[in-house]
């Protein structure tokens, strides 16, 4: 896929296990990602933020069965997901092109 900050060919998969109910957990993303996608493997719903602390508070919600998408970023920034489920033993899904 182009977009004016060139094509993003490589992608990085994290997963993330989310062991405990209502803990907010993190996964930085590199310096020079250009995109992403975040969805939870389970059938449950997920609270995603871009601040610390605030996956339990200023968040929105990722449904059961969708994803969280953003595209054309800054290959400058720096972005860290934080995000939390009710439900322990859950796995958040990254896919981070550069």
């Amino acid at each position: 896929m182009g977009d004016r900050l060139g094509t993003a060919t490589k992608p990085i998969v994290y997963n993330v296990a989310m062991t405990t109910q209502n803990t907010e957990y993190s996964q930085a993303l590199p310096a020079k990602v250009k995109r992403f996608t975040f969805q939870l493997r389970g059938a449950n719903d997920c609270k995603l933020c871009f601040t610390v602390g605030g996956s339990g508070t200023t968040y929105i919600t990722i449904k059961s069965g969708s994803s969280y998408s953003e595209d054309g970023l800054n290959p400058s920034d720096v972005i860290t997901l934080y995000f939390q489920s009710a439900v322990n033993t859950q796995v958040a899904e990254i896919i981070a092109w550069m």
